[in-house]
This record gives C-alpha cells, sequence and structure tokens, in this order.
C-alpha cells in the first residue's frame, strides 16, 4: 500500500527514533556505566588542596594493593567521576585517586569496596552535563563560524567591481552570486545553531561543521532535481515554477539513501576475480551467490553462438576448443588458468563440457547483449568489499571496484559522523534541515539586465552611453528646475535619465531597443514610446539627448526634438563631428538649419566615449549641441 507524504513522514519520524535512540543510547550507557572490580578492599579519605592550583582535593587511598585489572577498572571508574591516580609525592602531594569534591571520592571509596551505585549515579549525571555542554559548544562553534563566513560575504558583496567589459560583467555576477550563497549558507547555520541551543534539532544534534551543512544542502539539490524529473505529467511552467521553489518536506520523500549498486555483470565479473585472488576467495564467493549471471537465457544464447563464446583451447592444441568430460574437471581446470573471472563451463552435449566466457565478459566483449539488472547489495557487504579489496590493492592485486562504491563508501562515512545511518534517519533529519534553511536572495534583476548589456557593440541601434562627466555637463547646461517637463530620447541603459532623476526630475524617456526598455521600466522611468521619430506629443521644457550618428541620425533627431521643445525651451544634444564637416546635402543642410534657429555648438575632448566605466566604448568624435527655442 502506497503511503502518503504525512504518513510517510510519520513512519520515518518513529522508525528513526527508535533506532537512533537505541544506539545512541547503548553508546552512551558504555561511557557512562561504571563497573566493580573484582578485588575489593577499603581505604581512606584524605583531604588536602592541590599543591601547583590550590583548590580543593580529596585523595583516596587504599587499604590494599590491587592486582592490575582490579586497577584497570578502579582507574575508568575514577576517570568516570572525574577524578584521576597521581603517584606524584613532591611539594607535599599525596598519592592516590584524585577527586574535587567529597561526593565523589566518598562514591570512589564504596565502589572499591563492591558498591557502584553511588558511583554509577554520579557518573551518569556528569555524562549528561557533559553531553549539554557538548551541545551548547557545537552551537557556540556554529554561530562562530557561520559570523565568519557572513563577513566574508558582504565584504565581498560591498567590493566595488568594474563591469565595463563582457568578461568582467560575467566575473562580477559569478561572485555576487558566491557571496549570497554564501549569506544564505551562514544564516542556515545560524538557524541550526538556535535550533541547537534550544533542543529543536533531534536529528541535527551531531552536525558539527560548514562541510556537513553544505553536505546536508547538496542532497536536497539532488532530490529537488528527482522531484522534477518524477513530474513529467506536470505542464512545462509548473514544473519549472517546481524547479525554481525552495525544497519543501515533500522533497525530502526524493532523497536517494547512498547504497553499493551495480550493474550484475560488473558485480559478477568482480566477485570471479575475489574468486581467484588469495585472501578474497570466501567473499568472492559470498558476492558471486547474490550476483551470479550465468541465466539460463545466457546459456541458451551460449548453446546457440558457440562459435563466438568459444574463445579458449586445450594447452598444446590450438585446434581444439577446451572441452572436458565433467563440469568438475572443467571448472578445476578454469581454476588452475586462473580465467575464473571470465570463463564458465557449459554443457554442450553428453559427457561434453566447453569452457566458454563468462556472461560479465562476453557482454564486455559486445557478443551478449542480454539483459544486465543494477543490483543493491547490503551496506554490510559492501563495506567488507571495500575494506578487503582496499587492504588487497595497497598490496598491488589490482581489483578494481566499482567507481560508484568509493563514493557510496565516502556518503556513509560523512553521514556517520552526523549519526545518520538510516534511509528514515537521513529523511527526518533533512525535514528538520528543510525548515531551517535559508534561501539565498534573488539576484538584482536591474544588475542583470545592465551586465546582460556589456560589450555588446553595435547592435543596429548605435547604442554608445553617454561618461558621467559628459552628463553632469549637459544638465549644468540645462539648468533644471523641479517643475520642468523633461525628455530624454534615446535613453539606453538611462545613463542620463538616472542623472536627470537626481535633480528630482521624473523624466520621459524614448528607446527602441525592447530589452533597454524593460530595463529602464524596471528602473522606474516613464517610457513614452519607442521610436522616437515617431513621437509627436510634445511641450518639453527640456530636452536632453545623445542620438543615434550614423546615416545623418542625429541631424534628423536633433531637428524633431525641437519640434517637441515648447516656447522659451532649451535642447542640450551630443551629436557626431561628421555632420559638421560632411559635404552630403544631409549635413550641409543640418548646418544651415542649426544656424538658422541660433544653435551653438563645441567639440569634446578625442577619446570621450571610451570611458572604462562604460559598458560600451567607440571612438567616435563629437560635439555638444545646444539650442534655445
Amino acid at each position: 500500500m502506497q503511503l502518503t507524504p504525512e504518513q510517510r513522514q510519520q513512519y520515518d519520524l518513529l522508525s528513526a527514533t527508535k533506532s537512533r535512540n537505541e544506539r545512541l543510547a547503548s553508546k552512551e550507557n558504555g561511557k557512562a556505566e561504571v563497573k566493580t572490580a573484582v578485588q575489593n578492599t577499603t581505604g581512606q579519605i584524605i583531604e588536602t588542596t592541590h599543591t601547583k592550583h590550590g583548590h580543593d582535593l580529596f585523595v583516596v587511598q587504599l587499604a590494599d594493593r590491587v592486582d592490575r585489572d582490579s586497577y584497570n577498572v578502579l582507574n575508568a571508574g575514577a576517570k568516570k567521576l572525574g577524578g584521576y591516580y597521581s603517584s606524584f609525592r613532591g611539594n607535599g602531594a599525596i598519592m592516590g585517586f584524585q577527586f574535587k569534591t567529597r561526593d565523589a571520592a566518598d562514591a570512589f571509596l564504596k565502589l572499591a569496596d563492591g558498591d557502584a551505585a553511588d558511583a554509577q549515579a554520579q557518573a551518569s549525571e556528569s555524562r549528561d552535563a557533559f553531553l549539554d555542554d557538548k551541545t551548547q559548544s557545537a552551537a557556540e562553534r556554529l554561530t562562530l563560524m557561520a559570523e565568519r563566513l557572513q563577513e566574508r560575504a558582504q565584504e565581498s558583496l560591498d567590493r566595488p567591481r568594474k563591469a565595463n567589459t563582457a568578461r568582467r560583467a560575467r566575473m562580477a555576477a559569478s561572485s555576487e552570486l558566491e557571496a549570497n550563497k554564501d549569506k544564505a549558507l551562514a544564516q542556515t547555520m545560524l538557524n541550526l545553531a538556535n535550533a541547537l541551543k534550544n533542543g529543536q534539532a533531534k536529528f541535527l544534534d551531531q552536525v558539527r561543521q560548514k562541510v556537513q551543512v553544505e553536505y546536508l544542502a547538496g542532497l536536497l539539490t539532488s532530490a529537488k532535481w528527482n522531484e522534477v524529473q518524477s513530474k513529467q505529467g506536470l505542464p512545462d511552467n509548473e514544473r519549472e515554477a517546481l524547479r525554481k521553489a525552495s525544497a519543501s518536506l515533500e522533497t525530502v520523500d526524493y532523497v536517494t539513501f547512498p547504497s553499493y549498486t551495480a550493474y550484475r555483470s560488473d558485480l559478477a565479473t568482480l566477485a570471479r576475480k575475489m574468486m581467484v585472488t588469495e585472501g578474497t576467495k570466501l567473499l568472492g564467493q559470498k558476492l558471486f551467490k547474490l550476483v551470479d549471471d550465468t541465466s539460463a537465457e545466457y546459456e541458451k544464447f551460449a548453446k546457440a553462438n558457440l562459435d563466438k563464446v568459444s574463445k579458449f583451447v586445450t594447452s598444446g592444441n590450438t585446434a581444439d576448443y577446451a572441452t572436458f568430460n565433467s563440469k568438475k574437471t572443467a571448472t578445476e581446470a578454469i581454476s588452475r588458468s586462473k580465467l575464473d573471472d571470465r570463463a564458465i563451463p557449459l554443457q554442450v552435449g553428453k559427457g561434453q563440457v566447453r569452457i566458454v566466457l563468462s556472461p560479465s565478459e562476453a557482454i564486455q566483449q559486445g557478443i551478449w547483449q542480454g539483459s544486465d539488472e543494477r543490483i543493491t547489495i547490503s551496506n554490510r557487504l559492501g563495506y567488507e568489499l571495500m575494506e578487503k579489496i582496499g587492504a588487497k590493492n595497497r598490496k598491488g592485486a589490482g581489483i578494481s571496484l566499482p567507481w560508484t562504491f568509493e563514493a557510496t563508501a565516502e556518503a556513509h562515512k560523512r553521514l556517520q559522523g552526523m549519526e545518520l545511518i538510516s534511509a528514515t534517519e537521513l529523511r527526518s533529519a533533512l525535514r528538520e534541515f528543510v525548515l531551517l534553511q535559508a534561501t539565498p536572495e534573488e539576484p538584482d534583476q536591474i544588475k542583470q539586465l545592465e551586465r546582460s548589456m556589456v560589450g555588446i557593440g553595435k547592435d543596429g541601434l548605435d547604442f554608445f552611453p553617454t561618461p558621467e562627466s559628459t552628463v553632469r555637463e549637459m544638465i549644468q547646461i540645462a539648468d533644471l528646475k523641479e517643475s520642468m517637463r523633461v525628455l530624454e530620447p534615446s535613453a539606453g541603459m538611462g545613463h542620463i535619465a538616472e542623472l536627470i532623476q537626481q535633480q528630482g526630475i521624473e523624466p520621459d524617456v524614448v528607446e527602441f531597443s525592447a530589452a533597454r526598455r524593460e530595463l529602464l521600466e524596471l528602473k522606474g522611468f516613464n517610457v513614452v514610446g519607442q521610436d522616437f521619430m515617431a513621437v509627436t506629443d510634445g511641450d518639453y521644457d527640456r530636452i536632453i539627448m545623445n542620438p543615434p550618428f550614423s546615416s545623418r541620425q542625429d541631424a534628423k533627431h536633433v531637428q524633431h526634438a525641437y519640434g517637441l521643445l515648447k516656447a522659451g525651451g532649451r535642447l542640450v544634444a551630443i551629436m557626431g563631428e561628421g555632420v559638421f564637416f560632411g559635404q552630403d546635402k544631409a549635413a550641409e543642410q543640418f548646418r544651415n538649419w542649426l544656424e538658422s534657429v541660433g544653435g551653438t555648438s563645441e567639440k569634446l575632448g578625442d577619446g570621450t566615449f571610451m570611458d572604462p566605466n562604460l559598458p560600451v566604448n567607440t571612438g567616435a568624435n563629437a560635439r555638444l549641441v545646444v539650442i534655445e527655442k
């Protein structure tokens, strides 16, 4: 029966609580258990002070000398009571079992006489206090690491970065993305630290390190991918929304506990190799019983394709395939030839057993295309294989394990460090983690759009932004007042409009590029048109502009802008140098028109548009034109 998400959560919680509590209780009982020695004795307590530090000491001296085993038991009990044995006699020191409290010394004296009750009670109390302190210190450590990470992330975000080339823009965006991820990670660590302090982290109580927090976050990321992949029936927009959404409690159901899983053929090859290697034969046989790939299907195939799978010949007779009169003698021949990892005996007739390729070897050589299922072996067997084969390979055995086994072993090691050793414990821990995990801030959409436009060069629209120093000069010449209606045609990314806005004026803007119009709208500007030459609503007090230069568009734009000015209005424009010395009809007509309306022009310095802070540069020379109406 399929469990609902709520039922799965409840099942995981009950199962994980039971297994984890039993395991941890067993560990802690062993650490807190106080045993009595075989040899019992009495003694006395001597009150004194520590000869170096001056604090009170209660020294237990036993009446009799005990044997070594009994001493070891008593010494272990003393340590669990916070004491220790000292044989130092200098400066008036008293040798014996040293304790800081009278109660601990009394309990130890009873323990030496065979009564462990008081010692056990005190040891358990001390262990509980130690665990509380350990939890608090873990929380404090996480807090310290998180605060340092937060500081570094904020420093990175506050650091000025040039973004005047496409490469620099990408690097700046990447750095900010990583800094925001670090800030979110730091917040997650702080949330976890608070949960530890408040006793709310039941399954995360052994998390101590930043790398462990990152590992848990990585597991959730993988689970999120699995969740999205499982929703193939959803409409594309819903799957995309799911992909972008943060991990949820339901996401945890898609977490895969690391397992020792590989193709049957690979495991069978491994088992056969182990069965002919000294020191791994028994383990190889154990594995082979689980993964034996010699199926009836393969035997049928092999008999129908004997010429393809018969690759072995009798020693000294290359004309005859290796054939024996019994399966036993064939198997012995395979072992003698050390071919257990490549060959199997096949009954091909009465009293005829031929040595042929094993299924895994046939698959590897491209002869056999049968089904090759993936098999998961137990964690215990997987661990045995890793330990045994690792030891043999260090001695040069050269046995290849499936590559996934090393990753699985490493994952188990990480999880064991957090006391998470089953799928239910892992899922229960991650459900706690989901509620504590902070989400990185979304990248600034305006900044993203701006950076996407850096270094785009000519986009067919003559987009070359105006340097800030030139814009400030234009604004000063325009002599803006807060009550004025102001227009910036060909507004680009808003380099001019933003400085107009700083004067307390909200300008109207026009921009042909759809991407740059989107950017201007995100910045809050009033976009009144796409094609400036189609704009007819005027009556502006000031127009400040940097129109496109090519094909004398600057001349056309300036003349059109003049028509949108109200009487007494002022136009301040940047124009290409070409229109002032060109001999073509359009250039001559513009110069005549400019003179007729009383306009003035002033040449800008060479390289004005090569400012390295601009997203796009040009070496074109330009003039500053001012016209009063």
